[in-house]
This record gives structure tokens, sequence and C-alpha cells, in this order.
């Protein structure tokens, strides 16, 4: 975990440097592809080629496709905004995965976590701060890819279900959140 949390530290500051010379687009290309590079030896070691075999293709193909956006505007967002404050915006993808669990799982949400969730939301208005005569454009975009971010996260569980764990990580390496 704290790898992990390390690397993607690392991955946002390097969004914010090179986001002041390159395009959002080539910045999610190279994290993509290197994204891809990383999880091929597992999927190549596998006898069969099982990663490559999906029952829900075009599960996948909306869960890719979403999570590249996804990608893209976080990385727009991070490359215009203050780090801490693209960061904060994006740790309210928690709060935009409750609602997508709600609509695409029919998971039930008690009295206390839904309570949790508008106090969340209204910690998210006082973040962007929409009085300050206009919301930032960045601010939205962030919001934009939080909420990408927890629809993609809501459909690998979904895939889950009924697609190895290889297969989902295999087609979501090159594109998942960033």
């Amino acid at each position: 975990m704290v790898t992990g949390c390390l690397l993607f530290s690392t991955m946002s500051a390097l969004v914010k440097l090179f986001g002041q010379r390159l395009d959002s687009c080539q910045i999610a290309f190279f994290r993509c592809f290197f994204g891809f590079i990383a999880i091929l030896p597992f999927v190549l070691l596998k006898p069969g080629r099982h990663a490559f075999r999906t029952t829900h293709f075009y599960g996948h193909f909306l869960r890719g496709a979403l999570g590249v956006v996804a990608i893209v505007a976080g990385f727009y967002a991070t490359a215009r905004l203050p780090l801490t404050d693209s960061t904060a915006i994006s740790f309210t993808a928690p709060i935009f995965m409750i609602l997508t669990a709600i609509f695409l799982l029919g998971e039930k949400v008690r009295w206390r976590r839904g309570l949790a969730t508008v106090a969340g939301f209204i910690g998210v208005l006082v973040m962007v701060r929409p009085d300050r005569g206009g919301l930032d454009l960045g601010a939205v975009v962030a919001l934009f890819a939080a909420f990408l971010g927890a629809l993609t996260t809501t459909l690998i569980k979904r895939l889950s279900a009924t697609e190895e764990a290889l297969t989902i990580s295999f087609i979501s390496a090159s594109s998942h959140r960033y």
C-alpha cells in the first residue's frame, strides 16, 4: 500500500510537471502504455491465454472507454489545478461510487451511509467553492474524472461476477483510474 501511494503520488507530480508542456491525451497515452506493459508478463505467463477470453466484451469496452476518459480528464485537472486541490477532488470518487453502486448494482444504502454521502457532497461544494463567481473549469473536470473513476470501478465490480481476475486486470491495466 505504501509503495502504491508513493507511485501514485509520483505519477501525479509527473503529470503536473509534464502537463505544462504536453497535452493530457499524450500523458494519458503513456500512462496507459506503461500500465499495459506492466501487466503483460502476467498475461503471457498464464497458460492458454485465458486473459484474452471474455463473455462480456461490451462491458469491458464500456469500462475501458470510460476509464480512458477518466484518465484524460483527471490529468487535465491535475495539470491545471494546484496538486492539493486535484488530489482532494479525486478523493470524491468513493462518494460517487455509493451512487453508482445503488443504480448499477442495486445496493441498498442505509440512513447513516446516506447521511454521510450527503455530508460528503456538501464537502465537495465547500472544496470547489461555486460561490466565488463561477466554477473553475479544472475543478469541474476533476469532479467529472472522479465520477467516471467511480463508475469504472463499479463496472469492474459488476464484471467480476463472471470474469476472471486476470482478464479484468489485463483489460483494465491500460485504462484504469489516474
